[in-house]
């Protein structure tokens, strides 16, 4: 079998189609890859091929659709690209088209199918434009059907009525969205949106952490670490930080100078490592540390060397 080589390929023929054609036909035609094409048209400084849709011709008749539907239904009617329409229509100053929605007197049985049924069904069942479904669905702040009736996460979408019973509305604004939505097993958007279109405010809710602080409680702030506080109340760390920032307490410093120490919190030191101390008085084992070396007394240290195994001589 003969060698191609690059001498064989690049023929002044095929070197003129390089441009006319796009490089991946032009590999096809060549039978090599694309890459070649390419480096060898680049190589060239050819510029790549740029499809372009043959300029539709206008007559009298195309023009008259302009205006008349969609520009994406005049395209497909022409067999012409979207942005040519849209060109002619506005080079020709032609309003963009836009669907009369007939002021249609919707039966609450006519509202039930919205969101159980696809809006092209309904709009179908009824003899309305799909645009003027959706409007009225979106208007009562119906999530539009998907698939086959169920949404992502698996509930079945009820009629809006079923949903909006008399004492779920009034929950409207009393509860958070977010709460309702999950007692309805519907998105929050959707209880959002209910919400306001019935002009009702959202609920303000009190933040679970929001507590009544006691004067002894009040005192502990920014004296030892947030963490620290937190455990001895019960609570937790994040609404200790939050009602000492909102008091405009400066949080405890490690740094500080050292705390006055009890006779029975020194008889600890050197009985137990300065770890249980540290948990035990809920300060750092550094404070502990420092405490134990500056009174002369050595570190526990029998259960460190009883984990580290039997002695090695």
């Amino acid at each position: 079998m003969l060698k191609t080589t690059a001498k064989d390929i690049w023929t002044t023929q095929n070197v003129n189609l390089l441009g006319t054609v796009s490089d991946s036909n032009m590999a096809v035609l060549l039978q090599i890859a694309m890459s070649c094409v390419r480096e060898k048209r680049e190589s060239l400084a050819i510029p790549r091929f740029q499809f372009r849709k043959a300029a539709h011709s206008w007559s009298a008749a195309d023009t008259a659709l302009l205006g008349t539907m969609t520009d994406s239904a005049v395209a497909a009617k022409l067999g012409t690209s979207l942005g040519q329409v849209a060109a002619e229509r506005k080079k020709r100053r032609v309003a963009h088209y836009r669907l009369e929605t007939p002021d249609h007197p919707w039966t609450p049985e006519e509202e039930a199918l919205l969101g159980v049924k696809s809006d092209a069904d309904i709009a179908v069942h009824l003899g309305l434009p799909r645009a003027l479904v959706a409007a009225r669905r979106n208007l009562l702040g119906i999530s539009r059907q998907r698939g086959s009736g169920k949404k992502a996460g698996g509930h079945v979408i009820r009629p809006h009525a079923e949903i909006w019973t008399p004492g779920m509305v009034d929950k409207l604004g009393k509860v958070s969205d977010t709460d309702l939505a999950a007692l309805l097993k519907m998105n929050s958007s959707q209880v959002r949106a209910e919400r306001e279109a019935r002009g009702i405010p959202r609920c303000f809710i009190v933040h679970p952490y929001t507590r009544t602080w006691i004067t002894a409680e009040l005192a502990l702030l920014g004296t030892m670490t947030d963490q620290g506080i937190a455990g001895a109340l019960g609570i937790s760390r994040t609404q200790v930080a939050s009602h000492r920032k909102g008091m405009g307490i400066a949080r405890f410093d490690r740094r500080q100078k050292d705390r006055q120490w009890l006779e029975e919190e020194d008889a600890m030191l050197g009985v137990q490592t300065d770890m249980e101390v540290a948990v035990a008085l809920k300060i750092t084992r550094l404070k502990v540390s420092k405490r134990r070396k500056a009174l002369g007394i050595p570190g526990q240290k029998g259960k460190k060397r009883a984990s580290k195994g039997p002695d090695q001589n």
